[in-house]
């Protein structure tokens, strides 16, 4: 790894482009804010002076330049009406300070929790626009833990430290320009000894925190792959009593990630108990030092009412810079992990998304041209080679052949989901090019796949996948109901079209989850029909009739099905074998 992604705040400055106009502005007002904020500080610092001098020697106020043209503008003549006035000011300024402080911690967490919701609806974004063979490599535990945690580690150790030191950099140097002015060299001695002991606690706990960075980073996608392996595969662990072997990984995993939390946890907080008696010290070394060098009592009580209060505004903002620090350092890997998926990458918008793109026209047929493909483009392991095929359209072609020999790949081939090794595609005579009208070309195709995935929602949402719900033709659905004979089935459950079908279907039968795939397949109405083993799940009877509905389509689409049984592809135009890469038409 280089210099460059070692350095925090290199990949800071390459997050901030994705960070959306709206977002910046705000962070510009946050710094504007800021400036308030450490401006109502040193009004309630510099108001503690005049406030401890009228009680302890009223005659040094008329040393104050300021406070005598204020006094004389007010007519403020007596003791009691100077210490009641001034007593006034304290306590405005101190409640506008606390306000302002208040103000800002709500706008700091809107803010920082905000970017999060970018960042992580573009990581899931982004993970959409890759291509179907990236997902076939990327472990999806992985892409689910950016999106649903680690976007939001971004919030809390990243955007919010990063605010916070805006806040102390602003706050610091406002009191220390103050306090420097009342007493120079005590200024420098309280800022130098605190600063001091920061720095030298952030370099006795740098390497552990890099240490703990890594390990949460990792479990965060251990624990999240456990968990879905565990609960999607609940009837396996119960038939094979391994719910120990499962609860025994997640706990390991569970506890090197909240040791590893813990960990930072505690090296960004501990500092505050460390600084807030150092400070202490420092302070009693302070009234031991100046106490014989004072002109008097009252100038020493009230430097050190003023460097107290300051202590007070300035401890709060360097533990939240210094806890920043320690959140920002443990965020490392977390933070590259999500620029992977949004640096160099595709990012989903109105303008790019393909739903209103033109379909590629599909009158004639579809020809595959010497088409070769392997997963790591090595020819001597094809799964497909030297593909010659024409499907035209309207005709219904079958393919078969055993598990594992490139039926779903070839039609992943035709659907435009991966990208030939060699050959090419012809959709009437375009070819079919991966980056310039793949998208067009599928909107061509309805796909009812081998493995079917349900959202869970109804019945009839299911069916309008990707329809919002306002605009799901319902006539549409109920007649694609009678002809996928899911029609018995609605009638007698509750709810009808609008029953729940839960996780993944469960509620479902696996048959009338292929039902309701067709259906949804059919409700697209497209030019392509795809049925990889589609209607495996069907009595005999049954697929008989949905296969007879599928030939009798308006539109006449041209269908494509893989099947194992030979029978079911009776009546189809033509009927190919795939074997070792090779398709053969069939007698």
């Amino acid at each position: 790894m280089n210099k460059k992604t070692n350095n925090i705040f290199n990949s800071i400055i390459r997050l901030w482009p994705f960070i959306k106009k709206d977002k910046k502005y705000r962070i510009y007002i946050y710094a504007f804010l800021t400036i308030i904020s450490a401006f109502a500080d040193l009004v309630s610092i510099g108001a503690i002076v005049p406030f401890i001098i009228v009680f302890t020697d009223p005659i040094q106020l008329n040393d104050i330049e300021f406070f005598v043209l204020v006094k004389n503008y007010f007519e403020i003549n007596t003791t009691e009406e100077i210490q009641t006035f001034l007593f006034s000011c304290f306590s405005l300024a101190v409640i506008f300070a606390g306000l302002i402080k208040v103000s800002l911690s709500w706008y700091q967490s809107r803010l920082a929790y905000g970017v999060a919701a970018d960042i992580g609806n573009m990581v899931f974004s982004s993970a959409l626009s890759k291509p179907y063979d990236y997902h076939l490599r990327k472990n999806s535990n992985e892409i689910i833990s950016t999106i649903a945690n680690k976007a939001n580690i971004v919030a809390d150790n990243i955007i919010h430290p990063l605010l916070s030191f805006l806040l102390a950099f602003v706050t610091v140097v406002a009191i220390g320009s103050l306090l420097f002015y009342i007493n120079p060299y005590v200024t420098f001695l309280v800022f130098s000894l605190i600063f001091s002991v920061y720095v030298l606690i952030a370099k006795a706990t740098k390497k552990h925190i890099q240490k703990a960075s890594i390990e949460i980073n990792n479990n965060f996608d251990t624990v999240m792959r456990i968990i879905r392996e565990g609960l999607e595969g609940i009837r396996y662990v119960i038939l094979t009593s391994s719910k120990n072997i499962f609860v025994k990984a997640h706990r390991l995993s569970e506890t090197t990630l909240r040791t590893g939390q813990a960990n930072i946890s505690f090296a960004s907080i501990f500092p505050r108990s460390v600084i807030e008696t150092f400070a202490l010290l420092v302070f009693a070394w302070i009234v031991f030092i100046f106490i014989d060098t004072s002109e008097g009592s009252s100038e020493l009580i009230s430097l050190m009412g003023a460097i107290v209060m300051a202590i007070q505004r300035l401890l709060p903002v360097l533990q939240q810079a210094y806890f920043g620090w320690t959140k920002l350092s443990g965020a490392k890997a977390i933070i590259e992990d999500t620029l992977i998926y949004i640096e160099q990458s595709e990012i989903l918008d109105e303008s790019n998304i393909a739903i209103n793109v033109d379909k590629l026209p599909f009158k004639k047929s579809i020809n595959l041209k010497d088409l070769s493909f392997s997963y790591d483009g090595n020819d001597d392991k094809a799964i497909l080679k030297n593909i010659n095929l024409e499907i035209p359209r309207a005709s219904k072609i079958g393919i078969t052949g055993v598990s594992g020999s490139g039926k779903s790949t070839l039609i992943d081939l035709i659907m435009g989901f991966l990208k030939p090794t060699k050959g090419k595609i012809l959709v009437d005579d375009i070819e079919l090019n991966f980056d310039k009208n793949k998208d067009s070309w599928q909107k061509n195709i309805s796909l009812v796949p081998q493995n079917i995935y349900l959202a869970d929602t109804t019945i009839a949402s299911n069916i309008a996948f990707g329809e919002e719900k306002e605009n799901i033709n319902f006539k549409k659905i109920s007649e694609i109901i009678q002809i996928t004979q899911l029609d018995d089935f609605v009638s007698k459950i509750e709810n009808g079209i609008n029953y729940v079908v839960g996780e993944d279907g469960k509620n479902l039968s696996f048959g009338q989850k292929q039902r309701i795939a067709i259906a949804r397949a059919l409700y697209r109405n497209t030019e392509l029909l795809v049925i990889d083993e589609g209607t495996s799940a069907l009595d005999k009877k049954t697929q008989a009739n949905v296969i007879n509905a599928l030939n009798e389509l308006e539109n006449k689409p041209a269908i494509i099905m893989i099947a194992h049984r030979i029978e079911i592809l009776e009546n189809y135009d033509v009927i190919y074998h795939l074997e070792d890469g090779i398709l053969k038409e069939l007698n």
